[in-house]
C-alpha cells in the first residue's frame, strides 16, 4: 500500500501529461485553432506544472528533515580546522574544542583506584582514539566525552544522525564500544537534465562539484585524577 501511495502522484502526473498531449495533437491536425483554444491549452499546461510541483512533495517520507547543503569550500574549511586540532592533540596539546568537534555524549564515574585499564569491545572500537588529560586530585571522578568530526554525504551534514560510542566502567576496567551504524534516507531535488545539459551545472546527488563522502574521526577525551595510571592505547594531552 505504501508503494502504491508513493507512485500514485507520478501516475497522476503522467495521465495529465498524456491527456494534454492528446488534446494538442488533435488541435494541431485541424486547419485553424482559435486563440481561445490555445489559451486554454497553455493554461492547462501551467496547471499541470503546478500540480506536479505540489504532488512531488507528497512523495517525501514522513518526519522528513531539511538539511542545509554545504559548499566544497565550507567542507574543506571544517575539515582543515579539525585536522589542525588533531595534529596538536597528537603532539600533546589540548586546544579549545568549541565549534571544532561535536560532543555526542558525556559520562562521569566515581573512581578512587590508582590504575585504569582500557579495553575495546567489538569491531571498530580500536579506531576510536582516546586522549587523556590529568586533572587535580581534588575530585575522585573520571569524566569522559565522546567527540566526533563532521559527517558529510554529498555536502549534507549528517553529524547529528551519528550514534554515540559506549563506555562502561567495572572495577578498574573501562570498556569502550564504537558507535553503532546509523541509517538515513536521502531525497534531493535538482534541476532537470535539459537545464543541466545547457547550463553546464550538475547539482544532483553525488555530483562531481563536491566530495561525495566525508567521515570525521571519533575520539574520547578522558579526564582522570592526577596520579592515576592509564593502561591502553592512549595519548596524553595538556590544555594550553
Amino acid at each position: 500500500m505504501n508503494m502504491l501511495m508513493m507512485f500514485l502522484p507520478i501516475l497522476i502526473i503522467l495521465l495529465l501529461i498524456a491527456g494534454m498531449g492528446t488534446l494538442m495533437v488533435r488541435a494541431s491536425r485541424r486547419r485553424r485553432v482559435s486563440p481561445k483554444k490555445w489559451r486554454r491549452m497553455i493554461i492547462g499546461y501551467i496547471i499541470i506544472l503546478l500540480l506536479a510541483a505540489i504532488l512531488s512533495y507528497s512523495v517525501l517520507p514522513e518526519n522528513a528533515e531539511v538539511v542545509k547543503t554545504l559548499s566544497s569550500n565550507e567542507m574543506k574549511q571544517i575539515e582543515s580546522e579539525q585536522m589542525k586540532w588533531m595534529e596538536a592533540a597528537h603532539s600533546g596539546k589540548l586546544k579549545d574544542l568549541e565549534g571544532v568537534y561535536t560532543s555526542k555524549k558525556s559520562w562521569s564515574f566515581p573512581y578512587d583506584d590508582s590504575k585504569l585499564d582500557i579495553t575495546y569491545l567489538g569491531e571498530g572500537a580500536a579506531y576510536v582514539m582516546i586522549f587523556v588529560e590529568e586533572i587535580s586530585k581534588g575530585d575522585d571522578v573520571i569524566e569522559a566525552v565522546h567527540y566526533t568530526g563532521n559527517v558529510f554525504i554529498d555536502g549534507l551534514d549528517m553529524t547529528e544522525k551519528k550514534s554515540s560510542a559506549q563506555l562502561e566502567l567495572k572495577g578498574n576496567i573501562l570498556s569502550l564500544k564504537a558507535p553503532d551504524l546509523a541509517s538515513v534516507n536521502i531525497t534531493k531535488f535538482s534541476n532537470g537534465f535539459p537545464f543541466q545539459q545547457f547550463s553546464g551545472k550538475k547539482n544532483g546527488l553525488f555530483s562531481s562539484e563536491r566530495p561525495s563522502m566525508g567521515a570525521g574521526r571519533d575520539f574520547i577525551l578522558l579526564k582522570v585524577p592526577e596520579g592515576v595510571e592509564v593502561n591502553g592505547h592512549t595519548n596524553y594531552v595538556r590544555a594550553e
